[in-house]
């Protein structure tokens, strides 16, 4: 029964704040009747209150409570004690359940305590997660210190020049990085130029480092571009090794010339009119052929279209994926193409055909 009457206090205490003053536990439970919260429970919590409490069960959970308030005398349970008390194991009735009782609104009195009158002066203070100087700001203007408040104000002016400085570098550090990994073009600096971008001078070695990391570790497959030509069949995996200035030598003498190209520029007819002695020079060298790569990305229609319109006298295929892969930043450029070594060849411009006739020579081990 101690159990029983333990929770029902317990649930009263919790469901009404506002009715029941006393924060009720085991040890408070002997005298609570006689300190008239049940008094003030049964005046408040009526038919008609706004308590929320359902007015037709609340007057059997209080005659229940006084009923076992005087058979057991409420003698307090300590957590974890056995039943020492006979009546409460003979009872096994379930516990009624109690709606929850909102609060009781404060009276105008309570409000004014709680808040201030609404007449008084209202203190203007900064935010509690503003910087210090912006906190100590406030104060000093409210305490009427305007020497403290002018300090405050230099320091927090000093501060926003540091934090556009910041926002420059962080600027800074995030292009010099695009450019680092082929994302970017590279700035070209000019010998006799007296000034250049501290951070750029700062980040040099880290730059050459990454650079240098990223070409070791980009492997490029390209089959999916090099099979959209006709000619090539069952193209195995193509990855790029790293790119230097050498041109790389084939050992079956196998070269495709890949040409990267902005199809909507006015200059593109020029292309096309220059490599039609390239395909007359090498049509019967079955290890040679050469493809165009679009700027953008066309339908099977489309990229006919362009092809005819341009007068292009090799094969068209979309390149704008394979452009990205590659870091293709300048257009127009080649890209030559060891089909056995997997190794690339590069240079950002339309090359003569006779610079191309040597570069394959070349590729092909003839030095």
């Amino acid at each position: 029964m101690r159990i029983f009457l333990s929770v029902i206090c317990a649930c009263l205490v919790a469901a009404s704040p506002g009715v029941l003053s006393a924060q009720v536990t085991g040890d408070d439970l002997k005298g609570f009747w006689n300190r008239g919260d049940a008094a003030k429970f049964l005046g408040e919590v009526t038919p008609n209150s706004s308590n929320g409490l359902m007015y037709r069960d609340y007057p059997v959970v209080v005659d229940q409570i006084k009923e076992r308030d005087q058979a057991a005398k409420i003698i307090p349970v300590s957590a974890g004690e056995n039943h020492k008390n006979p009546s409460a194991i003979e009872d096994n009735q379930p516990a009624p359940q109690v709606p929850a009782v909102s609060s009781t609104p404060l009276s105008r009195d309570q409000i004014l305590s709680k808040f201030g009158s609404p007449d008084e002066p209202q203190v203007i203070r900064a935010q509690k997660d503003a910087p210090p100087a912006m906190q100590g700001l406030f104060e000093a203007l409210n305490s009427g210190d305007k020497e403290l408040a002018w300090q405050y104000a230099l320091a927090l002016a000093r501060r926003k020049v540091e934090m556009q400085k910041q926002v420059e570098k962080a600027t800074d550090y995030q292009m010099l990085a695009m450019e680092a990994l082929g994302m970017r073009t590279p700035q070209e600096i000019k010998a006799d130029e007296s000034v250049i971008n501290p951070t750029r001078a700062e980040l040099h070695e880290l730059m050459l480092r990454t650079h240098a990391e990223e070409e070791s570790r980009r492997r490029v497959n390209i089959d999916e571009a090099l099979a959209a030509e006709a000619a090539y069949e069952n193209p195995a995996a193509v990855t790029r090794a790293p790119q230097g200035p050498a041109i790389p030598v084939d050992p079956e003498g196998k070269v495709k010339l890949l040409v990267f190209f902005d199809e909507q520029d006015e200059t593109s007819k020029t292309i096309g009119e220059s490599l039609k002695n390239l395909k007359e020079k090498f049509k019967n060298d079955p290890n040679f052929s050469v493809i165009g790569l679009t700027r953008r990305t066309y339908t099977l229609a489309g990229l006919k279209y362009r092809g005819a319109a341009l007068s292009f006298p090799f094969p068209l295929v979309n390149g704008e994926a394979l452009a990205l892969d590659l870091r293709i930043v300048r257009y127009p450029s080649v890209v030559f193409l060891a089909m056995t070594s997997k190794q690339t060849y590069r240079l950002e411009e339309i090359p003569s055909v006779e610079r191309i006739e040597k570069t394959v020579q070349a590729m092909r081990g003839a030095r």
